[in-house]
């Protein structure tokens, strides 16, 4: 698991997994840090994933116009 990553007076948890497969999530090496996490959990949060129909799904294609997106333990 990632986190606790705040955001505002929230604190937010996600697998690595899926922060890492997320699109516009990247990792630093140098500091074994991923960015743009909170990014990612928001955008995740209005989500539905294209094989189980739940909501807060992270993996999708890195092609702006591919519109599925899944959960990682769902591809």
């Amino acid at each position: 698991m990632l986190g606790p990553v705040h955001r505002g007076g929230q604190k937010i948890h996600m697998h690595d997994v899926c922060a890492m497969w997320a699109r516009k999530v990247f990792h630093e090496p140098d500091t074994d840090q991923r960015h743009k996490v909170v990014r990612a959990y928001t955008r995740s949060r209005g989500l539905l994933c294209s094989a189980c129909q739940s909501n807060v799904a992270t993996v999708s294609c890195f092609m702006e116009h591919f519109p599925n997106v899944n959960h990682y333990c769902c591809l």
